[in-house]
């Protein structure tokens, strides 16, 4: 599918420079990154310290959307290792407070995929939702935040249900617990160009660098960033179109408001047209989005003056 909407040279310029200096925090490196099935094994493990026999080929920005009315969801990586287990991993910049009700929503959307129509409950495997945050959602200065659910009156009653949530933090400050490697992987989500990982000492880092060196040299990559560029830009020229319309018809209805306003501080309500009266009426009444219509519509707008009558000073239903 093509635009019609061409970037302008300089901007093509400017982002061709922009793809070159991406760190891992960009969403689009990241997916790219993270659908090669061996980087995003092993960056899976080291996260949540666990091993991974293999996965099926990653999935970015997987759409999920279980029924026409239910709202969708789309998710960075989505992946599923040959045990069933399900993983999405989010890279997330600027602060969000709504993450851990999407973390939520993610699960629930999530399970919903997998669970086939007839399977048990005791055949939901288990699922994890990771979000690399370039800021401390929490506050408390840890590098690493996991959740999963326990009981209230006995700490150490864990529920079960074999469902985890895990927020990474590169701006960190508190140093128990955490690994060199995974210290050289949160530096490395926020400055991947080549000054830093010329410093590099973990294998999995390293791994992760020569997979964004690659991804940089790669033409075709470079193309799909332009791509997903030109189509950002499309959605900002639309959304302008779109202001315009509204901001002009905001101004007439605000115009239409002061006027009527002024009118009624006059004492012309009589001899008003009955547009007049009508717009006054839908005003009054706090009935906008008919106001809005008639507007832009005059036979909805012979409808509402069929449908209502009026005398000197008031309107009523015929």
């Amino acid at each position: 599918e093509t635009s019609d909407i061409e970037i302008p040279p300089e901007l093509q310029e400017r982002k061709k420079k922009e793809f070159q200096n991406l760190n891992l925090s960009d969403d689009f490196l990241f997916g790219m990154v993270m659908s090669n099935p061996e980087v995003c094994r092993i960056t899976l493990e080291k996260i949540l310290g666990i091993q991974i026999e293999s996965i099926e080929i990653p999935i970015v920005e997987y759409t999920i959307k279980s029924s026409h009315e239910q709202k969708g969801v789309r998710l960075d990586v989505y992946i599923r290792d040959v045990e069933g287990n399900i993983y999405n991993c989010e890279m997330q910049n600027g602060r969000k407070r709504d993450l851990p009700k999407r973390a939520r929503y993610y699960h629930s959307i999530m399970d919903t995929r997998e669970a086939e129509k007839g399977s048990k409950y005791k055949d939901l495997t288990k699922a994890f939702v990771i979000f690399i945050c370039t800021f401390d959602l929490f506050g408390r200065g840890r590098h690493m935040y996991t959740f999963e659910r326990i009981c209230h009156q006995e700490p150490d009653l864990v529920l079960g249900d074999e469902t985890y949530t895990v927020f990474l933090n590169t701006e960190w400050k508190i140093h128990n617990g955490i690994s060199n490697e995974m210290m050289e992987f949160l530096a490395y989500v926020k400055n991947s160009n080549d000054t830093y990982p010329s410093q590099l000492e973990s294998d999995w880092v390293k791994l992760v660098h020569r997979q964004v060196s690659s991804i940089k040299m790669n033409r075709v990559m470079e193309g799909d960033y332009m791509l997903s560029t030109l189509r950002d830009y499309d959605k900002i020229e639309e959304g302008r179109e779109i202001g315009w319309e509204e901001g002009r018809l905001d101004g007439r209805l605000e115009g239409l408001s002061q006027g009527l306003s002024q009118g009624l501080s006059l004492g012309l309500s009589q001899g008003k047209s009955s547009v007049n009266r009508l717009n006054e009426h839908l005003l009054r009444n706090n009935m906008l989005d008919e106001l809005k219509r008639s507007l832009i519509d005059t036979n909805y707008q012979e409808e509402l003056l069929q449908l209502y009558s009026f005398d000197e000073n008031t309107f009523e239903h015929t």
